[in-house]
C-alpha cells in the first residue's frame, strides 16, 4: 500500500513539472499582462471619461483620456488654468509590471498640476495601480495615498460628454479669485450670492483650485451696506466639493438650512450671464469685478458677485482696554517674504519686536488711535514707536484712516526713526484701507489684515 502512495506522488510531481515546464517565463507573462491592459485602454474609440477627485474633501475635475498605442494619451480637461494648458495636451504614459500593474502619466500635465498643489499636500497623484475591470469600466488606486487611497474609475466616453465640460463657467469663475490674500496658504475669494425674491445674501469662500465652498453666513439685504446695517444674520459653517456639468456648479454635498423661517437647499448653481463691474478698490484706480448672474431651483434667481465681507472679520472692533498686537515677523509683502527678512522691518528696525495697533485705547501716555512697532532698546527695554491716525470709518471689516504727522515715541528718538515709521505706516496702509478676515487659531482671537492696494498682510491678537 505504501509503494502505491509513493508512485501515485511521482506521478503527480511529474505531471506538475511538465505543466511547469509549459508555462512562459515570468518576463513573458508580465508582458502579456501589460499588452492587456494596454489593448483595454486604448479599445474605446472616444476614450475615456473620468471624474477626478483627488480626495473625499476636493471638488471634481472632469477628464477624457485617449490612450493610443504609442504610448501617449490625449488629455482633455475642464481644468483653464496656466494658460489653457491642460485644456487638451499629448502626454506620454507609461505601463509597469511590478508588484502591480501601474498606469503612469510621465509628461506634466492636468495630473501633475493638482498634485502640486499646497506644496504637494493637496491629494492629487498622477501613478495609478490597476484593480480590476468592472462591467466595461476600469478600476485604478493612486499608488502612494498609502491611508485612504483614491479610487478612480474610467467610464468609455461618448463623443457628447466633452459638452459637459462647462470650460467657459470654470474659467468666469476663476475670474473672483482675484485682491486675496496669500500667506498661511491663501484665502479662497467670497463671493455674495443674492437672493432678490428673498432680500437675503449669502457670503462663501469659493476655493476654484481645489473646487471647495465653504458656506460663512447669510443675512437680510441685497447690498453690502445693507447686509452690514442688518442685525439678521446667520453663522454657516459647511464645505462641499463641486464639479462643473452643462454650465452649471454642481455640490457634492448639498448645503441646506433654515433661515428667517425659510428653507435654502442647494444642489446646483445655475451660471447663466457673465459681466464685469467697475469697482474703486483702491482710490483712484478702477478694477473690473465679475458678476454673474444665474438661478437656483426652489430659490429663484440669484446675482453672484465678488465681496469682502468675512463674519468673523466684522467683530474687528475699537479696544479700549487693550492694543492690538502681534510678534513682528507677522507682516508681509505683497511676495509673502515677512518684513523682518526682507523689506523695511528689516531695513530700519532690525529690533523690532511686536506689531501695535492702538485702536480706541484708553491710555493715559498712548494716543488713542495709532498705529507702529514695539522695539527692544539698547538695555533690553521695550521702546513705543508709534504714529497717530484718524479714524476714516470702519464700514463692516474695512477699516479706512488717515495717518497724521504726530508720533508718540516712550523714548526719545535718536535719529531717522519719525522718517522710517512714516514709510512703515504708508506701506502697511497705501489707498488708506485694509480688509480684515478672520485667521482661525485655537485659543487666540487673531485677526488677518490685507491691503489690496499693494498686497501687504499683516496679522493682529486681540
Amino acid at each position: 500500500m505504501k509503494k502505491a502512495y509513493i508512485l501515485i506522488l511521482f506521478i503527480f510531481l511529474l505531471a506538475c513539472s511538465d505543466e511547469l515546464e509549459r508555462l512562459p517565463p515570468a518576463e513573458v507573462r508580465a508582458a502579456e499582462a501589460l499588452e492587456e491592459i494596454k489593448d483595454k485602454l486604448t479599445a474605446p474609440s472616444e476614450g475615456w471619461l473620468l471624474e477626478y477627485q483627488p480626495t473625499p474633501e476636493s471638488g471634481i475635475f472632469n477628464m477624457i483620456i485617449k490612450f493610443n498605442q504609442n504610448d501617449i494619451a490625449n488629455i482633455k480637461s475642464d481644468l483653464p488654468v496656466n494658460g489653457g494648458q491642460f485644456i487638451e495636451q499629448n502626454i506620454s504614459y507609461r505601463l509597469d509590471n511590478g508588484l502591480a500593474i501601474e498606469l503612469v502619466f510621465e509628461t506634466y500635465g492636468a495630473f501633475h498640476y493638482l498634485f502640486e498643489l499646497d506644496q504637494a499636500a493637496f491629494g492629487g497623484e498622477f501613478e495609478f495601480i490597476y484593480i480590476s475591470e468592472n462591467n466595461g469600466n476600469l478600476i485604478f488606486s493612486s499608488k502612494s495615498d498609502f491611508s485612504s487611497p483614491t479610487v478612480i474609475t474610467l467610464r468609455p466616453a461618448t463623443a457628447s460628454d466633452i459638452d459637459q465640460f462647462s470650460l467657459e463657467e470654470a474659467e468666469n469663475i476663476n475670474a473672483y479669485d482675484s485682491f486675496t490674500p496669500q500667506i498661511f496658504g491663501g484665502l479662497a475669494p467670497i463671493q455674495k450670492l443674492s437672493f432678490p425674491d428673498r432680500n437675503t445674501s449669502l457670503f462663501w469662500f469659493i476655493d476654484a483650485s481645489r473646487r471647495t465652498i465653504t458656506a460663512d453666513f447669510i443675512s437680510s439685504g441685497l447690498t453690502e451696506a445693507e447686509v452690514i446695517a442688518s442685525g439678521d444674520k446667520m453663522k454657516l459653517s459647511a464645505t462641499t466639493g463641486y464639479k462643473y456639468s452643462n454650465g452649471q456648479m454642481v455640490l457634492i454635498q448639498p448645503l441646506e438650512f433654515t433661515f428667517n423661517g425659510q428653507t435654502y437647499l442647494i444642489n446646483e448653481v445655475n451660471l447663466d450671464d457673465f459681466s464685469t463691474t467697475d469697482s474703486e478698490v483702491c482710490a483712484g484706480s478702477i478694477t473690473q469685478f465679475p458678476e454673474y448672474s444665474g438661478s437656483i431651483e426652489g430659490l429663484g434667481n440669484i446675482n453672484i458677485s465678488k465681496s469682502f465681507l468675512n463674519f468673523e472679520g466684522l467683530e474687528f472692533k475699537a479696544q479700549s482696554e487693550n492694543p492690538y498686537t502681534v510678534n513682528s515677523l507677522f507682516a508681509f509683502d505683497g511676495d509673502g517674504n515677512s518684513l523682518t527678512d526682507i523689506g523695511i522691518i528689516a531695513d530700519k528696525f532690525p529690533n523690532a519686536t511686536a506689531i501695535a495697533l492702538n485702536y480706541g485705547f484708553d491710555s493715559t501716555d498712548e494716543p488713542d488711535n495709532a498705529f507702529g512697532l514695539y522695539v527692544e532698546g539698547d538695555n533690553g527695554e521695550t521702546v513705543i514707536y508709534l504714529r497717530e491716525f484718524q479714524l476714516v470709518s470702519q464700514i463692516g471689516n474695512r477699516l479706512e484712516l488717515q495717518f497724521t504727522t504726530d508720533f508718540y515715541f516712550s523714548n526719545t528718538p535718536q535719529g531717522s526713526e519719525e522718517a522710517d515709521l512714516t514709510t512703515f505706516t504708508d506701506l502697511l496702509f497705501e489707498g488708506g484701507a485694509v480688509y480684515i478676515f478672520d485667521l482661525p487659531v485655537d485659543g487666540l482671537k487673531v485677526f488677518w489684515l490685507y491691503n489690496p492696494c499693494n498686497n501687504y498682510e499683516f496679522v493682529l491678537v486681540q
